[in-house]
């Protein structure tokens, strides 16, 4: 009928002196922990709680475009640097930590973050 199939080769596995690594198929599978900058201690903390109301929701909203990538700039005559991801990432952990201080609804619902 037709010529038997050809023997399969024999597989050798080449050593190339490096040894595993424990990261190996993980890349870009969590995200790193956020580290608020801002309102990183108790003193912070307590005077964002002491602040009244106006001045509350004026530096909420200024977190939340920290956040977002948005910087006012009181003087735009003199060089600034651009927002950076590790910048909007220390303004959300920010933001996530008077969330936690003040209330969650507070935050999204009466300074208007959502």
């Amino acid at each position: 009928m037709g010529a038997p199939p050809a023997p399969k080769k024999a597989v050798v596995a080449v050593k190339t002196g490096k040894k595993p690594t424990g990261k190996v198929g993980k890349r870009g599978s969590t995200a790193p922990p956020l580290k608020p900058s801002a309102l990183s201690t108790d003193a912070a903390i307590a005077e964002l709680k002491g602040l009244d109301a106006v001045a509350k929701k004026e530096r909420i909203t200024e977190l939340f475009q920290k956040t977002i990538g948005i910087q006012i700039l009181v003087d735009k005559s003199k060089p600034h640097a651009a927002s950076t991801t590790r910048d909007r990432a220390a303004a959300a952990a920010d933001l996530a930590t008077a969330a936690k201080e003040l209330g969650t609804a507070y935050v999204l619902k009466e300074c208007q973050v959502l």
